[in-house]
């Protein structure tokens, strides 16, 4: 046992020691002289404690050839099946005499092999499975488990020599008087030749991580500023004051400002930044370089009142001196939602995300009304409570609901169903919560078709609800 202990230790080492990439070919075949010290598993068979026969099985060194095919099926793991032919003794009890005669045996064996080092010169390996042993002139048949490690000395390209030793396991049999057949060794000498086209395995490198000069956690290919440390929301840039205007785009990087000014403070609001106003505690238009102008000003915005687009309203100068209370740009008097900011194109709205308009439209696709009714179906109460949660959430935007139907049935009991069924989703919308001042409705009956009438399908798609966000 201690041999094979040994054994195992030296295996899992150069296991472990293994490389994980190699170039080599898929097939390769192996010649080699083997010694035995095999004996037949017969039923008159001694006892290992008869010294005698122990004797003749420590010196059973019979000869033997092996030829193997290897095939290569993971990396530096091949399935070998060697064939030996060679000779073994009995063991025989022949009138009270142990017999040391020699009988022909040969041994099939199927094992999974793991060469190490596969590129040096010098390549180890281990190798297991289920191994076969009959002997011709007995004809038994015996079950071996090996167990083998070995070494291939490389002599040329694909060509070495190969030495190993193998460990068989001979499995117990309650048939016979002692065990069926011996724990044995196998030793072989010869050599191993490698042939077909290379293969080459290689394990990729990590890739790179992403340059990073600042250390901020934002890569230089995304970061705005990739020398400074700033924060994410910046795109990696620093806003040292606090005022949403990064220090790349700020002009005065260290006072809080406004957007619209570059990131400069405004202490009068005249629309001059401060750094540039000859007058920064008095509002005074930009022509007057930010001092009021001594003219008819009512409301004291200084935009001189036959200039003054909103002369009772103080105002900024760059919007025509019209105020601006959610300071979007927009002047109150053109601006939809004053108390919201917004981009002009919206009318100075905030714009409807895109992924809510879109789910929006994906959602009223599946709103169902009772057959021939104008009753919802109980599926779409969900779906009218998230139609409710998005109107909500824009509170400037009102609805305009469409009711449509297919061509089935004459035309004014279409047009009286289609908006009847935009008016029940208009009520259930001011159940909610929603204003009735941001919605209407009307019905088009089958006026509006988006699909083609005379198909199933068709005809499906043209019974719908629409609703306009605007």
């Amino acid at each position: 046992m201690k041999s094979l202990r040994l054994f195992l230790s030296v295996s899992a080492l150069a296991l472990f020691l293994s490389f994980a990439a190699y170039a080599q070919p898929k097939h390769s075949m192996a010649v080699r002289y083997n010694w035995y010290n095999y004996i037949t598993p017969l039923e008159n068979l001694p006892g290992e404690d008869d010294d005698e026969f122990m004797d003749i099985y420590d010196e059973a060194n019979a000869p033997g050839i092996e030829v193997s095919y290897y095939n290569r099926i993971l990396t530096n793991t091949f399935l070998a099946v060697p064939v030996k032919i060679g000779a073994a003794r009995t063991g025989r009890t022949i009138s009270g005499e142990i017999d040391d005669a020699r009988d022909v045996i040969g041994n099939l064996d199927v094992l999974l092999q793991h060469n190490f080092f596969a590129e040096g010169a010098v390549s180890p390996y281990i190798h297991a499975g289920l191994g076969s042993a009959f002997n011709f002139d007995e004809e038994v048949f015996d079950l071996n488990i090996p167990l083998g490690i070995g070494v291939n000395f490389r002599l040329a390209k694909n060509l070495y020599l190969s030495g190993q030793t193998q460990y068989r396991i001979a499995p117990a049999d309650e048939d016979l008087a002692e065990r069926k057949g011996l724990d044995n060794w196998q030793h072989a000498a010869g050599f191993h030749l490698f042939f077909g086209a290379d293969e080459e395995v290689i394990v990729p490198p990590p890739p790179p991580l992403p340059l990073d000069s600042d250390g901020d956690g934002i890569a230089d290919e995304s970061d705005r500023c990739p020398t400074i440390a700033g924060l994410p929301a910046n795109a990696g840039c620093p806003d040292t004051d606090g005022d949403g205007v990064v220090d790349l785009d700020d002009l005065c990087p260290n006072e809080k400002g406004l957007a619209n000014l570059k990131g400069c403070p405004d202490g009068d609001r005249d629309g001059v930044a401060d750094r540039d106003d000859r007058c920064p505690t008095e509002a005074g238009p930009a022509s007057n370089n930010g001092c009021p102008v001594k003219v008819a000003d009512r409301d004291n915005d200084g935009v001189p009142d036959d200039r003054d687009a909103c002369p009772d309203a103080a105002g900024i100068a760059a919007l025509g001196g019209c105020p601006d209370s959610d300071r979007d740009g927009v002047a109150d008097r053109d601006d939809r939602c004053p108390n919201e900011a917004g981009p002009r194109s919206n009318n100075g709205c905030p714009e409807i995300k895109q992924e809510d308009k879109a789910r929006l439209d994906e959602i009223v696709k599946n709103i169902q009304f009772n057959t021939g009714k104008s009753t919802l179906t109980a599926a779409s109460f969900a779906i009218m409570d998230e139609v409710t949660t998005l109107m909500k959430k824009y509170p400037s935007y009102s609805a305009a609901i469409e009711g449509h139907t297919d061509s089935s049935g004459d035309d004014a009991s279409n047009m009286r169903l289609s908006e009847s069924r935009a008016k029940t989703c208009y009520d259930y919308l001011i159940s909610k919560g929603i204003a009735a001042n941001r919605l209407s409705y009307k019905g088009y009956g089958e006026t509006r078709p988006i699909a083609d009438n005379t198909t199933e399908a068709g005809r499906a798609k043209n019974r719908r609800v629409v609703f306009d966000l605007k």
